[in-house]
């Protein structure tokens, strides 16, 4: 394309448009569990400016390492131990330390009942 500008001639680039293929605007985020070896495996990780990942540590047993990179590129590391509750293979749910929607719900309406019996309205929500 040729312009002008001033009296002198201007000749811009061949500019293309390649729309994005659906394939690629809509790709599922990879989870995955990433594995370092002690602080120097989780310094030495490469990740891009707003990226994070949690990883577990191969050297030390019940720790994870946090690692967020700023819009600048510089990390911040943050190593958390943690632990186990209990070694069960139980669903979610089918414990009795979980309730059921259900139950919540009767549970709140008798609450309500109480507090309107004592007089304070409605509970909040």
């Amino acid at each position: 394309m040729v312009g002008n500008f001033n009296g002198w001639p201007i000749q811009y680039g061949q500019q293309s448009y390649q729309p994005m293929q659906t394939s690629q605007m809509y790709q599922p985020m990879k989870r995955e569990i990433t594995r370092v070896a002690g602080k120097d495996g989780i310094k030495a990780l490469q990740l891009n400016p707003l990226e994070s990942v949690i990883a577990v540590d191969d050297t030390e047993p019940n720790v994870l390492w946090v690692k967020v990179m700023d819009s600048a590129g510089f990390p911040t590391l943050k190593r958390a131990h943690f632990e186990f509750d209990e070694e069960t293979d139980d669903v979610i749910g089918s414990s009795d330390k979980y309730a059921s929607k259900k139950d919540f719900d009767e549970l709140s309406a008798k609450f309500d009942k109480l507090m309107e019996e004592l007089g304070n309205g409605k509970s909040n929500k």
